[in-house]
């Protein structure tokens, strides 16, 4: 018996472990700790290519076994590109280089010409060979028989180069187009493509907005390789870049904004907060100075990096608090206590400094959303905190819900996971905050799904149920989602941007789209495409991040347009479009409340003049 017991028992542990083995891999490429893939001509198109003893064969292999932020080594040799896998070469999310000796481990030989290990690439124009040299990478355009694009790269390209070179107009949504771009009730008011800002990214990420309360200019801040922009959308068709703050190089840009009024300078101030996965710390950029200029005001180094960051307890339109309790930030996915959520007092806003470190149990954190209750649920929080603070918590393989009240003693109430799990990445929450809506960045890819979106019943917030589920009509990978009112806008990769009906939030149904990366047979589950999406601007426009093509504003439809503000999930609700702001409560000024009332007015001023 024990003879047979030690052979058996190192099978049976491996069978065990195997599985978390596999989720540790998956959980540490969104950690930072992204995999290379090897590319040779003598390889094997298997598995995943992490090993350069084990190389696969052709680059679309590699491209598909690759998530955002991975890299690709190509071996010296030729490698022709077809199709979509162009942008991955033009592209930031998945870093494509040449020049490796495959024979010696994919190490990168000297720069010495009679050293050099030529890696080649066939089937892309030869005003790309400047940009695919700075990759290690040659370009052959004269080679016979290899001059002619085959048909859908050509499609590919021709819209690429029309896309990168100038903004689009607007447009509206007929017939299913808007100019180049296929759609669903949602029309093109404009677009900056990424060679119009002037710090000319590489590629575009996340974007957030909002209505500066000195003057009601709408802005949109969008995260850059290179930096952050601000761009003053007041005029949907004629946006205009206001200023840059440069950045350390990043695929990844994460920024959230507070506003407040100021008593003694008796006007709004405002501040955008903005996270990086390269070594920067935390920006804090002065909005004040708005519609003028913006500037860098102070950089905190309470960590080095992090995925992203989160203002709980304001409007989402303007940045004011709007709850009994504070405004503060929530940093996620930080290099220093695992990545689990920090956070940062808002006392002094240009000096945010750490209120709390997390508990030694809260593992990494890779998107946040926080929400006020104060209906019967609170005698689930601890100690029967009321108001009670809801920390939603999307920790890579399960939703986790924390009470966060007392700051000093956050407590964890459950951890919620689900079927065909790939990566918890993001979520927001019902109007009536008694669902949530959960996107995972990776099932799509893993499982061979339709873009899927999860909806979780909180009403037992110890214990969380799923109770429906969201099945898109593409391959696209769903990524960042937010609710207002009725109504769930994702971004939603090569798909752009959905908009979902949530009037029966357990039934997600679709209400129209904006494809903002309008490829042929394109909407597949990669990584291109639309990043971000910001929909609580109090004049009803959308703002859309792509990662290729840049900052977008859409809006819907005239026929099934809502003018105005849109409808609010009660105080607190994150659901606002401006519909809570507050007149300064200190000040003491008459113009404080003239400007109250005039927000109050601003939809239908709005709509007057429409």
């Amino acid at each position: 018996m024990t003879h047979r017991l030690k052979i058996v028992s190192p099978i049976c542990l491996i069978l065990f472990i195997s599985p978390f083995l596999f989720v540790q891999s998956v959980q540490a490429r969104h950690a930072g700790g992204h995999p290379v893939h090897y590319v040779a001509n003598n390889g094997i198109d298997e598995g995943a290519c992490e090993s350069p003893q084990k190389p696969c064969k052709t680059l679309k292999y590699a491209i598909d076994q690759s998530g955002k932020g991975d890299k690709i080594h190509l071996a010296g040799g030729e490698y022709r590109v077809n199709g979509s896998d162009i942008f991955y070469l033009l592209s930031d999310m998945v870093f494509i280089t040449g020049g490796y000796d495959s024979s010696k481990n994919f190490h990168k030989v000297s720069n010495k010409a009679s050293q050099q290990i030529i890696t080649s690439i066939i089937g892309v124009p030869a005003e790309y060979r400047e940009q695919l040299a700075k990759r290690g990478l040659h370009l052959i355009r004269d080679r016979k028989g290899e001059s002619t694009l085959d048909m859908e790269t050509a499609k590919q390209l021709k819209l690429y180069q029309k896309l990168i070179s100038k903004g689009q107009s607007s447009s509206t949504c007929t017939n299913g187009m808007a100019g180049n771009f296929p759609c669903d009730d949602f029309d093109l008011q404009s677009n900056i493509p990424l060679s119009s800002f002037s710090s000319a990214p590489s590629s575009a990420n996340d974007i957030w907005g909002f209505l500066d309360l000195n003057d009601n200019n709408e802005y949109a801040i969008i995260g850059l390789s290179n930096g952050t922009a601000v761009v003053n959308v007041t005029d949907p068709q004629n946006p205009q870049e206001v200023g840059i703050v440069p950045g350390n190089s990043s695929i990844w840009r994460d920024m959230k904004v507070y506003q407040y009024f100021d008593t003694a300078a008796q006007k709004y101030k405002a501040y955008a907060y903005v996270t990086t996965e390269a070594s920067q710390g935390l920006q804090v950029i002065d909005l004040t100075d708005l519609p003028n200029s913006i500037s860098l005001a102070n950089t905190i180094n309470d960590f080095r990096t992090a995925h992203n960051i989160y203002v709980a307890n304001v409007d989402y339109s303007t940045g004011l608090n709007n709850e009994p309790l504070p405004a503060q930030i929530y940093i996620a996915g930080s290099n220093v206590g695992g990545g689990a959520f920090r956070v940062l007092d808002l006392t002094d806003p240009v000096n945010p400094i750490l209120q709390i470190a997390p508990p030694t149990n809260a593992g990494y954190m890779h998107d946040v959303s926080s929400m006020i209750i104060t209906d019967n649920r609170t005698s689930q929080c601890a100690e029967g905190h009321n108001p009670c603070e809801i920390l939603l918590d999307y920790n890579e393989s399960t939703v986790d819900i924390w009470d966060i009240t007392d700051t000093a003693n956050p407590a964890k109430l459950s951890s919620t996971g689900y079927a065909n799990s790939g990566y918890t990445h993001s979520g927001w929450w019902s109007k009536n905050k008694r669902y949530i809506f959960v996107q995972d960045e990776l099932d799509e890819q893993q499982f061979g799904l339709n873009t899927t979106l999860r909806v979780m019943d909180i009403n037992d917030l110890t214990q969380p149920n799923l109770v429906g589920t969201y099945t898109g009509p593409t391959a696209a990978i769903d990524h960042n989602g937010f609710v207002v009112g009725d109504r769930y806008y994702m971004s939603n990769y090569r798909r752009g941007l959905a908009v979902l009906d949530i009037s029966d939030p357990t039934n997600p149904k679709d209400l129209g789209f904006f494809d903002t990366f309008p490829t042929p047979s394109s909407d597949s589950a990669n990584f291109n495409g639309a990043w971000g999406v910001y929909p609580f601007l109090p004049s009803g426009n959308i703002l859309v991040s792509d990662i290729e093509f840049g900052l977008y504003v859409i809006s819907e439809t005239a026929s099934g347009a809502t003018v105005g503000l849109p409808s609010t999930g009660g105080t607190g609700g994150g659901n606002t479009g401006g519909g809570n702001v507050t007149p300064p409560a200190s000040s003491g000024s008459s113009g404080g409340g003239a400007l109250y009332w005039l927000l109050l007015a601003l939809p239908f001023i709005r709509l007057l003049r429409k």
